[in-house]
């Protein structure tokens, strides 16, 4: 497969860092490294494969195509991905095959990156 069928992206989830990738026919491998990564023995496991077709089918948007980019790992649960779909920021459930809608974006530039926001002490 060439490069232009395949995004790759590694992120921070759950202090374990993943890689992802993303063919355009809908599949997705995510991989995550198992131990220290300053290990010399540390090795990449497999930890999901999904495709994003079966998702459409459960939302009900089997007959609709659309233009899918990968944005980002939730930082908290490696199994949450966040993806750009035709303008929408979707979230992407990786362990139940699940999708969500979150927000509505313009097609213009945009910074999007996610974090965890901790809830502060109500006393100081």
């Amino acid at each position: 497969m060439d490069g232009s069928n395949l995004w790759i992206n590694i992120g921070i989830s759950g202090g374990v860092l993943c890689y992802t990738m993303w063919y355009r026919d809908g599949q997705v491998t995510m991989w995550c490294l198992e131990s220290n990564i300053r290990n010399p023995d540390a090795v990449w496991v497999r930890k999901y494969d999904a495709r994003l077709t079966e998702a459409f089918k459960k939302n009900s948007l089997s007959g609709l195509e659309f233009a899918v980019m990968y944005v980002d790992i939730y930082p908290a649960n490696p199994h949450i991905v966040y993806l750009k779909m035709n303008g929408t920021i979707v979230s992407y459930d990786l362990e139940k095959n699940v999708m969500e809608f979150l927000y509505e974006i313009r097609d213009e530039d945009y910074l999007f990156f996610a974090y965890e926001w901790h809830q502060w002490p109500r006393l100081l």
